[in-house]
């Protein structure tokens, strides 16, 4: 096959995946909103209504500031802003859930089409093309969070369109640094990787390099600032704090499984259910450091049950066994936070749309399908670490070693940093991954190296 039918037909196959992959989140079910969402579209709805957002009350500033137990208003109103403009003033919930998974799942399919267009130029053979298609094109992790009403998958397409630009259209630098800066007025903690990243773009600008930080610093400050307007109209203050504080109701029960080794749904599952007075699941014997905090769990547990409610008190108790973990066994703590940081990745996780296609699928074949994702999943995750073993070969490609760079600062930051393990935290860093990861596999430069004509 030669390299131009080799190229029409990966494009096609791609898009076939693509439009799969849209129309299988379209099949969304009509579910009521969860807490998280109904924050985004209560916010969005008063937005439609008023033309503003709502302001702080006296317990949303005493709980911002700690002086109160609850749950503080941390989100920035970036995605809700979204919503609005998304929902054209709709909040049905089965209407609005349908209109956002079109948006979003569109969204990640153009980036994934970028992506794919940007690796031409590694692909050396009509296999490895084809192969990339199929691959962009069948993953399920991009999509896996498309159909909830949450900034995870706007974060993820905005990024990965973002990276894109600066690392292939550098001109588009304001653009590409202003779409990449509205990412943390929908997610907090992004608000450190659009410098790190852009400043790291800059480096490849062999001239008119200061003009390339000008520009990105003012899309920057353009965002920060329309955001910073947003926490003075909310807080009434005159410089408040650029975010909020993370207060939450379970934070004390979040520390504690974050100080064991284990699963993110043996740990999430247990502190959900409890805070929610529901019968909490089992905890395996891992998750005790001894007898006595056994214990003290289960007076917890028990205590929960019999009033029915989560308590500031019962938070406290969580936080003290964490602190105290913390302190007698910090080689422990250490082990734990790199395995959640590892586990953000290396975990059986797919996305809903596939699991619920797979409903009706005989057993066998159910089990064959997710089994085939799971080595994509970990072949992708060893094709990355080939890339960064072998970084070097791809300096000249400044698109390349910006996702590389995303990727690992994005685990660090959510891993090591903010101790987090919930692996819908770098659903925004899978497109890059892959993109790495493709390209590794592809083999870049080794054919041009290697490769001689052979002698007449």
């Amino acid at each position: 096959m030669s390299n131009a039918s080799a190229e029409r037909l990966a494009m096609l196959l791609l898009l076939v995946a693509l439009a799969a992959q849209v129309v299988l989140a379209m099949r969304v079910e009509t579910t009521s909103l969860h807490p998280d969402e109904k924050y985004h579209v209560g916010k969005a709805q008063y937005f439609s209504e008023h033309h503003r957002f709502p302001r702080a009350t006296a317990n949303d500033r005493a709980v911002e500031s700690g002086k109160a137990w609850g749950i503080s208003d941390w989100r920035p109103a970036g995605y809700a802003l979204f919503l609005a403009v998304c929902s054209d003033g709709k909040y049905e919930p089965p209407a609005l859930r349908r209109r956002v998974t079109l948006v979003q799942s569109m969204l990640v399919a153009v980036a994934l089409i970028l992506v794919f267009c940007a690796l031409r130029r590694h692909t050396m053979n009509p296999t490895s093309r084809i192969a990339t298609a199929l691959v962009l094109g069948l993953a399920p992790w991009p999509f896996e969070f498309v159909q909830t009403i949450s900034p995870d998958s706007i974060v993820a397409s905005f990024t990965a369109i973002a990276l894109f630009l600066l690392g292939r259209y550098p001109r588009s630098v304001f653009f590409a640094t202003l779409l990449f800066s509205v990412t943390f007025a929908m997610r907090p903690e992004m608000i450190v990787l659009p410098p790190l990243i852009v400043g790291c773009a800059m480096l490849f600008q062999k001239r008119q390099r200061m003009r390339f930080a000008v520009v990105a610093a003012i899309a920057f400050l353009a965002v920060l600032g329309a955001h910073y307007a947003y926490r003075i109209d909310f807080t009434g203050e005159r410089l408040p704090p650029v975010f909020g504080g993370l207060h939450i109701r379970d934070g004390g029960a979040f520390a504690w499984t974050n100080s064991w080794i284990g699963t993110e749904n043996e740990a999430y599952n247990f502190v959900y259910s409890l805070t929610n007075g529901q019968p909490s699941p089992p905890l395996p014997a891992r998750a005790f450091a001894n007898d006595a905090e056994r214990h003290i769990v289960e007076t917890i547990v028990a205590n929960v049950r019999a009033t029915g409610h989560y308590t500031a008190a019962d938070d406290d108790l969580f936080a003290a066994l964490a602190r105290r973990r913390q302190r007698e066994n910090p080689a422990r703590a250490v082990a734990a936070r790199l395995w959640h940081t590892a586990h953000l990745w290396v975990n059986a996780e797919t996305n809903t749309q596939t699991l619920n296609l797979l409903n009706d699928a005989s057993r066998p074949v159910r089990h064959a399908i997710l089994g085939a994702l799971l080595l994509l999943k970990f072949a992708l995750l060893a094709g990355f670490l080939i890339f960064v073993i072998r970084m070097r070969a791809f300096r000249n490609d400044a698109f390349l070693i910006l996702c590389a760079l995303f990727v690992i600062a994005r685990t660090l930051l959510v891993g090591i940093v903010l101790g987090w393990f919930t692996h819908r935290y770098v659903v925004n860093a899978w497109i890059p991954l892959m993109t790495c990861a493709m390209a590794a596999v592809s083999r870049p430069g080794l054919v041009a190296r290697y490769h001689r004509p052979h002698p007449e």
